[in-house]
C-alpha cells in the first residue's frame, strides 16, 4: 500500500494533521486505511453496484473505546459532510 499526508480544517478553524497508510485496495469494490495520527482507527469503504446506482458503506474501527464514545456525535456529522462532497463530485458540481 501506499502512504497520504495532508491537513483537514476542522469545522471548529483548526487544522489536523492527518496521515493515512492504505493496507487495502481492490478496485473497485474496497479500500482499507490505516489512519495513524490521532485518532487512530482502521477505516474500510465499500462499493457495491446496485445496477446503476452504487452503495458506499463505511466502517470506522477505534482503537480508543473511549475517544469514540465522547465522539460519535462529531464523526457522524463529519462523515455526513464526507457523503455530500463524494455526491458533489459525482454530479460533477465539484
Amino acid at each position: 500500500g501506499g502512504s497520504w499526508k495532508f491537513v483537514f480544517h476542522g469545522p471548529d478553524g483548526r487544522e489536523y494533521q492527518n496521515h493515512l497508510e492504505f493496507k487495502t485496495l481492490e478496485r473497485p469494490r474496497k479500500f482499507v486505511v490505516d489512519h495513524r495520527t490521532g485518532p487512530h482507527y482502521l477505516g474500510t469503504v465499500t462499493f457495491e453496484d446496485l445496477g446503476g446506482k452504487t452503495r458506499v458503506t463505511m466502517y470506522w474501527t477505534f482503537y480508543d473505546a473511549n475517544f469514540l464514545l465522547k465522539q460519535r456525535r462529531a464523526i457522524e456529522e463529519g462523515n455526513e459532510g464526507n457523503f455530500d462532497r463524494l455526491a458533489e463530485v459525482v454530479a460533477g458540481k465539484r
